[in-house]
């Protein structure tokens, strides 16, 4: 209120002009701001022992947004956010996969609304059987990967830098930026007229910037989730990565670089590159 004060004031890009867009790049240079207390680590490490998971063993957190937890705590929501749902029954063929590979996979959510239908003694319905609002965080701070449809519990994962990988995202165009570990993001596929749309057309209309399930609609548009193989793929791949596993075909940069020139299209992208699975590039090479 004092005159002159304007020239005082510190803006954050992170924070007052394009919320969630780290613009100057400074996270991959600042150190994890918060962790858990040596008794947390201790409590988190014997319940997740009686879960199941061997002490040191990797562990991976998946969570697929439902309908039931925001009906749950808002009834007067609606559809506005039914858009963003996703049936974590696809994602059944990558949780075994991973669980081949060695590691534990926990399916996290409140308020889930049907149990996990996957058996393998690596696989665990912690939703289900298990859940506590200690161990939701503690699962996602310690988790050796985080794969998630954008939802709160994956905020967790990235303020403790945990690798993250994001699955049947709709409004693309409005995720984090910026981020200090390794992150990729995978969309659903828009249907207009019959035919998929390219992400040039997805991008001319904003529609990745889509906020609510009626905005879709009137553009007569509609969401495709992935098919089982596509997240088994974009699993894989991510683990490759995690690994040092991963190697890129020679078509892979080309590819890249198409995507990431529709996704500057959004404004609060235009200073960052965020990473989509090759095996999704590969596949639909066509909407590049």
């Amino acid at each position: 209120r004092l005159p002159g004060a304007d020239r005082h004031r510190i803006m954050l890009e992170y924070r007052d002009r394009r919320p969630l867009t780290d613009a100057g790049l400074l996270m991959p240079h600042v150190p994890q701001q918060i962790d858990l207390t040596v008794a947390e680590d201790c409590l988190g490490s014997a319940l997740l022992a009686a879960m199941g998971v061997p002490p040191g063993s990797p562990f991976i957190c998946i969570h697929f947004r439902e309908s039931s937890y925001w009906r749950g705590r808002k009834p007067e929501i609606g559809a506005d956010s039914d858009f963003r749902n996703a049936n974590l029954g696809n994602a059944g063929e990558a949780m075994r996969a991973a669980a081949e590979r060695g590691y534990y996979v926990l399916r996290l959510g409140a308020l889930a609304s049907q149990p996990l239908l996957v058996e393998h003694p690596y696989i665990i319905d912690y939703a289900s059987r298990f859940r506590t609002e200690f161990m939701d965080v503690y699962l996602a701070a310690r988790c050796s990967l985080m794969v998630s449809t954008g939802s709160g519990i994956d905020t967790v994962s990235f303020l403790f830098r945990r690798p993250l990988l994001y699955l049947n995202l709709s409004a693309w165009g409005l995720e984090y930026v910026g981020a200090a570990q390794p992150m990729l993001f995978m969309f659903k596929q828009f249907r207009r007229d019959g035919r998929l749309m390219s992400f040039a057309e997805i991008t001319a209309m904003g529609a990745q910037e889509f906020a609510v399930t009626k905005d879709f609609a009137a553009a007569g548009i509609a969401l495709e989730e992935h098919a089982p193989e596509e997240i088994t793929a974009a699993v894989l791949e991510m683990l490759d990565r995690l690994e040092g596993k991963y190697i890129a075909d020679a078509g892979d940069r080309g590819r890249r670089a198409k995507m990431r020139a529709h996704i500057r299209r959004s404004p609060r992208y235009r200073d960052w590159q965020f990473d989509v699975p090759a095996s999704y590039l590969r596949k639909y090479e066509g909407l590049l």
